[in-house]
């Protein structure tokens, strides 16, 4: 499993935040929702893809679906049609997705 050393990364403008108290991102077009675990939500004007090459380094999060990467640290488990969060929000994956997530998964828990 990969540890977050550093504490906060930029996004963008003056906003900054802790990669493990990301829960997931959201995608609305050309925007993405940043979902905190604290409860905060930031919208940015980045591309989810943008925001998750960021985040990508810290080694914890995975593309779902087209509009969803979520925080392997807070899934709480697999069911049929995607993944159970600890906040008790159920994540759908893409029928394409679904093998790589579980794999992803799989290796992140070891």
């Amino acid at each position: 499993m990969n540890k977050i050393t550093q504490k906060c990364v930029h996004i963008v403008g003056s906003t900054y935040i802790n990669p493990l108290d990301v829960i997931k991102l959201v995608a609305c077009i050309n925007y993405t929702t940043i979902y905190l675990a604290s409860g905060k939500q930031y919208v940015v004007a980045l591309t989810i893809s943008k925001v998750h090459e960021v985040l990508h380094p810290y080694g914890q999060f995975i593309r779902t679906h087209k509009s969803h990467v979520i925080n392997m640290a807070y899934v709480l488990q697999q069911t049929p049609n995607g993944l159970l969060l600890k906040n008790n929000e159920t994540i759908d994956w893409s029928r394409r997705r679904k093998k790589g997530v579980k794999e992803q998964l799989r290796k992140f828990a070891r």
